[in-house]
């Protein structure tokens, strides 16, 4: 059986609630976050954020993650089933690369701006699944990085990362 791995990466942000919000929930920003890694297409999470923001929930949509060249990856079906602008939301799936995959975005006040959490619990489907979890690990810490581009942080409190095995 496969293990449960919990993964959290954080990143403290010198700005506010809003401007983290409104780049955390950008389609385009999160595409380039993913970049080069991960190649996709914004369109279908712009139009789920579009349907959240709308008041609909759960939201679904489906990101097709291909790899340098454009080699299909994976069809990764998203269901958006909590948001509560701006302090977060999560969203869940089930994929080729996973069997379980719950995924909590979180925006926390602090004095100096913003904590921003990425907090994931997932069960992977390929072995070996440290390797796996591994990578997705270095996949979240180069999302935060990226995001260190565009909104100001404090260096050594961006992209804090502990993954844990659950026994």
């Amino acid at each position: 059986m496969a293990p449960q791995f919990h993964l959290r990466c954080s990143t403290l942000f010198l700005t506010g609630m809003e401007e983290v919000w409104a780049f955390k929930t950008d389609a385009l920003q999160m595409k380039n976050e993913l970049h080069p890694f991960l190649i996709g297409d914004a369109e279908p999470a712009e139009h789920a954020f579009s349907a959240l923001r709308g008041g609909e929930l759960p939201v679904h949509y489906r990101l097709q993650a291909r790899l340098f060249g454009g080699l299909q990856l994976s069809d990764w079906p998203v269901t958006i089933v909590e948001f509560d602008p701006p302090t977060g939301f999560v969203d869940t799936s089930q994929n080729a690369l996973v069997t379980r995959w719950r995924h909590e975005h979180r925006l926390e006040p602090t004095s100096e701006g913003v904590r921003y959490v990425d907090q994931v619990e997932f069960t992977p489907r390929l072995r070996p699944y440290r390797w796996v979890a591994a990578g997705i690990r270095e996949l979240f810490l180069h999302r935060h990085r990226q995001a260190a581009k565009h909104l100001p942080t404090v260096t050594r409190a961006t992209g804090i990362a502990t993954l844990r095995e659950m026994r």
